[in-house]
């Protein structure tokens, strides 16, 4: 899995000019909600909408050089399904959590994704709770330390575009 490290230094290092100090840069995206049961298995009928993110990125490099990383976003928005229910989403996701050296030594990222949408009628909620641990030893070895899932909404979130 050396082709991980690589790919996570890669992107890292396109972000070296705002590493050297600590930066939290929020920003906003609107997105479209589009989720059917061919992408998400827990939804009944086809669900359209949109909403709003707020994504932050924090950023800061220890004395020794360690570098730490942490990319979120926040989603909030309604949407209408195919039956005439009305649905709210929320988003909450820690997209990544990096900690490690970009060249030589351990690293660590850790994966959170926190899907819910609520309906606001007889239709059951769809929710996924999702992490994933990975650690990558000096060598460039990789372990997954965790990969735990809770709820139905598995695919769901990849109906915000």
């Amino acid at each position: 899995m050396k082709s991980l490290r690589n790919a996570l230094g890669l992107g890292v290092m396109s972000l070296l000019p705002t590493l050297m100090a600590e930066t939290t840069q929020p920003f906003f995206t609107p997105f479209v909600i589009d989720i059917s049961p061919a992408n998400c298995s827990a939804a009944t009928s086809h669900i359209v909408g949109s909403g709003t993110g707020v994504n932050v990125l924090r950023t800061t490099v220890s004395a020794d050089g360690k570098v730490h990383v942490g990319i979120s976003s926040n989603a909030h928005g309604s949407g209408i399904d195919e039956n005439g229910v009305v649905w709210t989403l929320t988003d909450g996701d820690n997209n990544l959590s990096f900690n490690g050296f970009l060249v030589a030594g351990a690293s660590e990222f850790t994966i959170t994704e926190n899907f819910q949408l609520l309906s606001h009628g007889k239709t059951a909620n769809i929710v996924l709770h999702q992490v994933v641990k990975v650690k990558i030893a000096a060598d460039g070895s990789t372990t997954l330390e965790f990969e735990k899932e809770n709820g139905a909404g598995e695919g769901c979130h990849l109906g915000l575009i």
